[in-house]
């Protein structure tokens, strides 16, 4: 007589972050077999996609509305060194905090190997001061950097036409690359402190079987968005996701009264 395993339905806890559009699950207990956490970093080559959701979490989720895009450039001549990219980059950066504007940068390189940023503000700032100022900044010396080596766009509350930028790095993987003779890079992005602010968190110790089946809901919602986005998306079953635009369907689900949901409805609350 062969006794069939019992099926094992441990007790997990279960980390739920709501921002105002995107919603992050976590599986605290459980662990990637073969990849073990901590370490030292190395070197950084190139712009990682686990960076790139990040950023664009804060973007997408940030405390205030983004008005402008600017694009900072360098003349001809450039430095590779990325300590004095960084430091030129803080000076400008310095320049947007006087005006009390809150900001989100990012770090990219053009195929002549030159570093640009661009940089997503919470308000209106001038084409032409945005020009002298950054002129000055790399102390470029060329009439022609001063003339075309910045733009500044209005994203004017567009909400589509910000996230086909921020998914259109998923797809410039050739800028995200660190050339050869560029050191010191650094940071591929950053912004001004504490935009990102959380709706709702939530840490539940239950069953993980109701949780799966409940997350399970969201999860399905999320792979016919982004399916509907053109792209494909498997969960890793050991961690948690990201669920872009899923806030609302967490919200419905919190205020439901199906016997689906149920059984666990009152570990998940805000």
């Amino acid at each position: 007589m062969v006794l069939k395993p019992q099926y094992s339905n441990p007790v997990s806890n279960v980390q739920v972050i709501q921002y105002k559009i995107d919603l992050v699950v976590k599986f605290l207990d459980r662990l990637v077999p073969g990849k073990p956490g901590g370490g030292l970093r190395g070197e950084i080559t190139r712009w990682s996609r686990a960076s790139i959701r990040r950023f664009m979490l804060m973007v997408k989720n940030s405390s205030c509305e983004w008005v402008g895009l600017i694009t900072l450039t360098y003349p001809r001549e450039y430095t590779a060194d990325g300590t004095v990219v960084k430091k030129q980059l803080n000076s400008f950066l310095q320049y947007l905090r006087r005006l009390n504007l809150s900001y989100c940068w990012v770090l990219e390189f053009q195929k002549r190997g030159a570093p640009h940023f661009h940089i997503l503000v919470s308000g209106f700032v001038p084409k032409d001061e945005v020009a002298t100022r950054w002129f000055n900044i790399v102390g470029s010396g060329d009439v022609k950097h001063l003339c075309a080596g910045t733009r500044v766009e209005g994203v004017n509350g567009d909400k589509n036409r910000l996230l086909r930028y921020l998914f259109s790095y998923l797809k410039k993987a050739d800028q995200k690359k660190v050339p050869d003779e560029y050191k010191e890079v650094g940071r591929f992005w950053g912004s001004t402190r504490k935009l990102l602010r959380e709706v709702g968190k939530i840490v539940v110790r239950c069953k993980e079987f109701e949780a799966r089946k409940v997350l399970r809901i969201v999860r399905k919602y999320y792979e016919r968005k982004i399916k509907s986005w053109g792209f494909t998306w498997k969960w890793a079953r050991q961690r948690g996701f990201i669920g872009w635009e899923c806030a609302a369907v967490w919200d419905r689900l919190l205020s439901e009264q199906n016997q689906i949901f149920k059984g666990v409805r009152q570990c998940f609350q805000c």
